[in-house]
């Protein structure tokens, strides 16, 4: 084995690490220009952008708390790791957007979530 042959590794991650990061800008900049779109072609993308953009706090800390709960009732049983690799994820999922369902329908569980709190309708 040579002595300095971790650099060539080094070298290659490297090279890999900075295409996938220009891909990834890449897609990220094709992706607003086409939300940015003058010609209206973005109205349905924007129509589950913003709702999406909206639930993702609370989702995604519902979801860290779930995943724990299920996992440490799921990780007993005994079967095969990848059944509970997907009992836990579509169990955890599922159960935390559920969740997000009943958090904002009540101005304090929105408030509690990081939520604006909702708007009365006018008369």
């Amino acid at each position: 084995m040579k002595k300095y042959a971790i650099w060539g590794d080094v070298f290659v991650t490297a090279i890999i690490t900075m295409i996938c990061l220009a891909a990834m800008g890449l897609l990220s900049c094709t992706g607003n220009k086409k939300q940015n779109d003058k010609n209206g072609a973005a109205d349905d993308v924007s129509e589950l952008i913003i709702p999406a953009n909206i639930s993702i706090l609370p989702v995604y800390i519902l979801h860290q708390t779930l995943i724990i709960v299920f996992g440490f009732y799921i990780v007993s049983i005994d079967l095969n790791m990848f059944i509970k690799f997907g009992l836990i994820a579509f169990t955890a999922i599922p159960a935390s957007i559920l969740l997000y369902q009943l958090i904002r329908t009540n101005n304090i569980s929105r408030f509690i979530f990081g939520l604006k709190p909702l708007m009365k309708p006018p008369k």
